[in-house]
């Protein structure tokens, strides 16, 4: 879905936003945060209880992009093969992460059933691939601060006021109380830099 980044659909078919692999009813999925050494997934521990196909990608201690689309089109095609529909993507966005949303049916029972199809796909063939694969793409420390000053510079544009000196919870409220504005700023900021779902944070 959020290597995607996957959302829902349900009454009109609720849309599921994918990207990196963890779908929301109604809403993106947040950005996986990138794990530290010690708890990345290409480490002996995880990839012992990794399922058969994810073990292959990850037992070298590397992702490549292509066994990361690998893990992306397998999980697609097994949500597929159990009757989830695919709407739209998937698209390759900023950070190298897939996008698309998928069908969740016209009522709550068929969105929990969908999720739960989704999940299970999701962790046989791509949820350690994507964290591993999120950890190796993420951005250097200059480019967060140059997206930041990016995204301050765009919101005060768009006439918001924007504290100086930010704390990630001045740029969630921000988000909250002004969600088109924060959305346009956000999405042309990832693009720019090339960071997945970048938030300010």
């Amino acid at each position: 879905m959020r290597s995607v980044g996957a959302a829902l659909l349900f009454g009109a078919l609720l849309p599921m936003l994918a990207s990196c692999g963890t779908p929301t009813a109604g809403k993106s999925s947040p950005a996986l945060t990138p794990f530290s050494d010690s708890m990345r997934p290409s480490s002996s521990s995880a990839i012992a209880g990794a399922p058969a196909f994810q073990k292959a990608i990850l037992q070298d201690g590397t992702v490549t992009f292509d066994e990361y689309q690998r893990a992306v089109f397998a999980t697609i095609q097994c949500a597929k093969d159990h009757g989830v529909k695919i709407l739209t993507g998937p698209t390759l966005g900023p950070g190298k992460k897939y996008v698309y949303t998928m069908g969740g049916g016209t009522t709550t029972a068929d969105l929990g059933a969908t999720q739960a199809q989704y999940v299970n796909c999701l962790n046989q063939y791509e949820n350690l691939v994507d964290i591993a694969w999120t950890n190796e793409t993420r951005p250097t420390q200059d480019q967060v601060n140059k997206a930041r000053a990016a995204l301050i510079t765009c919101l005060q544009q768009a006439g918001l006021t924007v504290p100086d000196s930010p704390a990630p919870s001045d740029f969630l409220a921000i988000s909250r109380a002004h969600v088109t504005e924060f959305d346009t700023c956000s999405q042309a900021v990832s693009k720019q830099f090339d960071i997945f779902q970048f938030n300010g944070q």
